[in-house]
C-alpha cells in the first residue's frame, strides 16, 4: 500500500475557514459513523461522535461510486473502508477531549494504492490521485503557516501555543 499525508496541529477556531475552503473547492464531508450503507454527506466537519471518531472522510461527488463502506455489527454502524474508497481522511485533531489546554494532532491521509484479497497492489484512478494531492498542497498551503521541527501548525494553533507557553510533547501527538 502506498499513500499521503500531512500532520499538524490546527484550534477550533480554524474550523469555519476550513469549512469554507473545503466548500471552495467542492469537497464534501462524510461523518462517521455512518447509520446505514447510504454515504450522507455533510458540510460539518464536527459532525462525529466526539468520544469515538474524530474524522470525517473528505471526497468529491465525481468519485461516489468508489466509497465503500464496511458494516460493524456488533456496534450497527457503517464505516468508510478508507482504503479502497476514493476519500481522504480528515482527523480533525485540535482541543483534546475533555481537557481543551492540550491540543491533538490531525492529519489529512489518502492512499493511493492498496493490495487486494489476493495480494496484488491495485492502484487507485489517477484522477482521484490527482484531486487529493491538490486539496492536501491548497490546505497545506492556506492553513499550515509555521512549521516547528517536522510539525506543522496553523496560524492560530502556533498563537495559542505561544500565548499559553505550550510546548509539543515529545512524541508529536499533542501540544499541551
Amino acid at each position: 500500500m502506498r499513500s499521503r499525508q500531512i500532520n499538524f496541529f490546527i484550534v477550533p477556531e480554524d474550523f469555519p475557514e476550513i469549512r469554507s475552503f473545503l466548500l471552495e473547492n467542492n469537497v464534501c464531508a462524510i461523518p462517521q459513523p455512518l447509520p446505514s450503507a447510504v454515504i450522507e454527506y455533510t458540510k460539518e466537519l464536527t459532525a462525529t461522535k466526539e468520544k469515538e471518531f474524530r474524522k470525517v472522510f473528505l471526497s468529491n461527488l465525481d468519485f461516489q461510486e468508489n466509497i465503500n463502506v464496511n458494516y460493524i455489527a456488533k456496534q450497527n454502524y457503517y464505516l468508510i473502508d478508507d482504503l479502497r474508497s476514493f476519500v481522504i481522511e480528515f482527523s480533525r485533531g485540535g482541543a483534546h477531549f475533555g481537557n481543551p489546554g492540550i491540543l491533538d494532532k490531525g492529519r489529512l491521509y489518502f492512499s493511493t494504492s492498496y493490495y487486494d484479497g489476493s495480494g496484488t497492489l491495485v492502484w487507485k484512478d489517477e484522477k482521484f490521485i490527482s484531486w487529493a494531492q491538490k486539496v492536501r498542497a491548497r490546505f497545506k498551503k492556506q492553513f499550515l503557516k509555521h512549521k516547528i521541527d517536522s510539525h506543522y501548525l496553523s496560524a492560530n494553533a502556533f498563537k495559542w501555543m505561544n500565548d499559553n507557553n505550550k510546548k509539543i510533547h515529545p512524541s508529536g501527538l499533542t501540544i499541551g
